[in-house]
């Protein structure tokens, strides 16, 4: 392995990194709003219970969005682990290699 494949491997890692906390955050801003949309909600429905359907559907249209976020946000971890996973696997493949080539005796004359 050359130092040129371990940076590129390295920038991958910080890239999908950066991907995720990027994409959490996002969501994280995004699921705020959306409980104070949540919220006026549910009070509205308190004080008058007789549009439930429109509660109801509403309700259904706001848990298909969380679902819809939090996968997003898990296949931006996904992501991140196989980089992350690539990278220990190389680094596996190749650690201690210079010992493997000393123990083999020198057969040039």
């Amino acid at each position: 392995m050359t130092l040129n494949d371990s940076g590129y491997l390295n920038r991958r890692v910080k890239e999908a990194s950066t991907s995720l906390t990027s994409t959490h955050r996002s969501m994280v801003q995004e699921m705020l709003k959306m409980v104070k949309h949540e919220m006026k909600l549910v009070n509205g429905y308190d004080a008058d219970q007789d549009n439930s359907d429109d509660y109801l559907t509403e309700l259904e249209m706001i848990q298909k969005e969380h679902l819809r976020m939090i996968e997003k946000v898990r296949e931006s971890l996904t992501r991140y682990n196989k980089v992350k996973g690539d990278v220990d696997d190389v680094n596996i493949l190749f650690d201690g290699e210079d010992e493997r080539a000393d123990s083999f005796e020198d057969l040039r004359d």
